[in-house]
Formats: structure tokens, sequence, C-alpha cells
């Protein structure tokens, strides 16, 4: 059984530009996660500060206890991250 619309698109699906694309997409959303680890549940958040700034704490490294992160703009205007491990 013939499919004429796939004939249409055949050079499209079987070009390089598109299986590059298309193939780590389907792999990459066949894999499990593997960071887990490095999730975060907010626990606490405070205003600080600094212009823009916003802390908040969360247990990063799964270790029980809680670290603080606090978010700004530095001088230059870039983000920043600042984690104070207690």
């Amino acid at each position: 059984m013939a499919f004429p619309v796939l004939k249409k698109f055949r050079p499209f699906l079987l070009s390089p530009y598109f299986l590059s694309y298309a193939l780590p997409l389907i792999i990459g959303s066949l894999l499990p996660s593997i960071y887990t680890k490095y999730k975060s549940q907010l626990v606490k958040s405070d205003f600080i500060n600094k212009q823009c700034g916003f802390e908040f704490r969360a247990d990063l490294d799964r270790d029980g206890k809680s670290e603080s992160l606090v978010l700004f703009n530095n001088t230059e205007g870039k983000a920043t991250a600042k984690i104070m491990n207690h």
C-alpha cells in the first residue's frame, strides 16, 4: 500500500538536517531523567536587601539540611546566584 503523501515528504524526512534534529529529540525524550539528584523543592522564600533580589531555601544535595540561595543582579547587571551551605 503506497502513501502518496509520504512520497512527497520523503526527501525532507531523509534529509540530514531533519535527521540531525529529529533523532536526538526522540532518543532524548525516551531516556530516563538522570538529573534527579539536583532537583530542589522550595521550603521558604524571602526578599533580600538587594535591588530585585530574591532568597529561598531548598535542600539541593539531599542531605537533610536546607541551603540558602540568593538570586540577584550583580554590579554589571548580570544574573548572579549565591549558594550558602549551612
